[in-house]
């Protein structure tokens, strides 16, 4: 707003400045107010702000093909990581606190309790995954793929 010359202790102007955003969703001026609602406490400033009502937009979700264009895209060791992302529904935390032990690679299976549920996640592993897996299996780390 400072850049385009709005005068910040007049609130109509910023409201008209905000208004005229046609570049900027409603979620984004609603983070705009809410800055501007900050910044006239601070400095004492009367106004009414307006409310924008968010559009919940549906997220992207790649079809299993372009999962797979990604992941083969990627180098060795984030295409391991993705592909064990994707077949164990782990989120990347859950994957770093992922040990070793938690594998047993001879039935291709995981044991490995999720942080956040209270059950234990029992899935079947594809060849390749395993394979890429036991590339990286090293025997001083004791995590499965640690952070980079």
């Amino acid at each position: 707003m400072i850049k385009h010359n709005v005068d910040l202790d007049n609130p109509e102007a910023v409201k008209l400045f905000i208004a005229l955003r046609e570049e900027w969703s409603n979620g984004h001026k609603q983070i705009a107010v809410y800055a501007y609602d900050n910044y006239t406490q601070i400095r004492n400033i009367e106004w009414k702000p307006p409310f924008y009502k968010h559009k919940k937009s549906i997220p992207f979700v790649p079809t299993e093909k372009e999962a797979d264009a990604l992941i083969n895209g990627c180098t060795r060791k984030i295409s391991t990581a993705l592909e064990a992302l994707k077949e164990t529904g782990f989120r990347i935390g859950e994957l770093w606190d992922c040990k070793w032990t938690d594998l047993t690679w001879k039935k291709a299976r995981s044991n490995a309790e999720q942080k956040n549920m209270a059950i234990q996640e029992k899935s079947e592993y594809q060849p390749d995954l395993c394979k890429g897996c036991m590339h990286y299996q090293n025997a001083t780390n004791t995590y499965s793929l640690t952070q980079p």
